[in-house]
């Protein structure tokens, strides 16, 4: 009887060894994006990064002057 179970073992073993080699040419290829279209999203997030990182820099001046119009976050000290 244990002949029996480990030979049904090997080969169940065995038989996903297999699968696994098999079911490697039958995976999907992967999605790719277009270059032209990721390039154009690298450039303009790149020009509003910078417009946005010039925003923050005036905001944290401006609390820094104690000129900040916000006055929840600049009220009185």
């Amino acid at each position: 009887m244990v002949d029996k179970n480990s030979k049904i073992l090997l080969a169940l073993i065995a038989l996903g060894l297999w699968g696994n080699i098999f079911f490697v040419y039958f995976k999907p290829s992967p999605a790719v994006a277009e270059q032209d279209l990721l390039g154009g999203l690298v450039k303009n997030y790149a020009s509003s990064a910078g417009a946005e990182v010039s925003a923050i820099k005036k905001a944290i001046l401006s609390i820094a002057d104690g000129t900040c119009p916000n006055k929840k976050l600049c009220g009185p000290v």
